[in-house]
């Protein structure tokens, strides 16, 4: 399965939102891999665009949804500096213009200040975050009613819409390790 046809119906779906069947009932064969594939080319354009990556979101990581979603398995997309808002004194005002079928998601955001440690040891995970913050994604769907495959959720950037950051709490005042 070729993902440039599949990126360039992305491309037009964003500059164009609007809900189309899933993209796994059209084009077949279509995998995690080639919907990985797609949003690089996705997020290919939206570079030469202009836009900046500010950092990475995973998606799925709950599997008591799974079933509801008919998905299997956790995955990733982009943040950008132009769906990204940082709250001031933990308001914001957040448009959804362009977004399809929007739904609210409370979330953890944080920042990495290294590569974390290979390991499972909590506090050595730790010393690789400056910050942590209670958070919102506004997530959005180009399926009707949700109704999508893993793969398809992949290729539209893990779904994707806004990040609304609250205010960032530094992790040595949290965790214990000052």
């Amino acid at each position: 399965m070729d993902a440039t046809n599949l990126a360039k119906e992305l491309i037009d779906l964003h500059d164009h939102p609007r809900q189309v069947a899933p993209f796994s009932s059209r084009f077949p064969g279509l995998t995690a891999e080639t919907g990985y594939a797609a949003a690089r080319l996705l997020h290919a354009h939206r570079l030469a665009q202009g836009w900046k990556l500010a950092g990475r979101k995973n998606g799925f990581t709950n599997r008591g949804i799974w079933a509801r979603y008919g998905v299997d398995g956790p995955m990733w997309g982009a943040v950008y500096d132009r769906t990204l808002v940082f709250s001031k004194e933990n308001k914001a005002a957040v448009s959804l213009a362009g977004l399809v079928q929007p739904r609210i998601e409370p979330e953890i955001c944080f920042k990495l200040k290294a590569a974390p440690a290979r390991t499972r040891n909590p506090a050595l995970l730790l010393e690789s975050i400056e910050w942590i913050a209670h958070s919102i994604e506004i997530v959005q769907c180009h399926q009707p009613e949700w109704k999508m495959t893993l793969a398809d959720c992949i290729a539209d950037n893990a779904l994707h819409g806004r990040l609304i950051v609250g205010t960032p709490v530094a992790v040595d005042r949290i965790s214990g390790l000052a």
